[in-house]
């Protein structure tokens, strides 16, 4: 039964154009490790004990990823603000005065980058093996990496969100 269930939400997210928020797991095992990110700004501390983190990984040159941006910041004011979310965008430009400017047109005040020298390591602490940009991953108050959506989150997808960071009665900001 459950996997008739699965097979139609996922069929629902395909005929609509977008696929289903949080589809895929990341690998078994995933610890996030943040030791190798460089501030961006003021960008929320990126441990993941205590609250709900929300890591999205964007480039100034991903146009979804830049437009999602002002989107993201007001899922977190509508899931509860930082104390019941965080949200970690990492920037993995290579060009960091890209990824500021693409931040300022966002309203975005702070980020972390992931320089070239950690992008794998921290890619394969979240449970990545490859992927496509936007990227997000939730990780659980625990500090557990327990879902990955590989693709720009739309307004059909926050009560999907919403539903998996327990925050009932949520609703979408386009």
């Amino acid at each position: 039964m459950r996997l008739v269930l699965l097979i139609s939400l996922a069929l629902v997210g395909v005929a609509h154009g977008a696929p289903p928020f949080c589809a895929d797991a990341p690998e078994a095992g995933a610890k996030p490790d943040f030791s190798g990110l460089v501030k961006l700004g003021e960008p929320a501390a990126p441990t993941a004990q205590g609250a709900w983190t929300w890591v999205n990984l964007w480039a100034s040159w991903c146009e979804p990823c830049t437009d999602e941006l002002p989107r993201l910041l007001a899922w977190q004011a509508k899931l509860g603000g930082p104390a019941k979310v965080r949200l970690v965008l990492v920037s993995l430009d290579d060009d960091l005065a890209a990824a500021r400017k693409a931040m300022a047109l966002a309203g975005v005040k702070g980020a972390w980058h992931a320089p070239q020298a950690v992008r794998a390591a921290f890619t394969r602490s979240l449970g990545l093996l490859g992927g496509s940009l936007p990227t997000h991953v939730l990780i659980d108050p625990q500090g557990k990496a327990v879902c990955v959506h590989e693709d720009m989150v739309e307004a059909a997808h926050f009560p999907a969100a919403a539903h998996r960071l327990g925050v009932p009665g949520a609703t979408p900001t386009p």
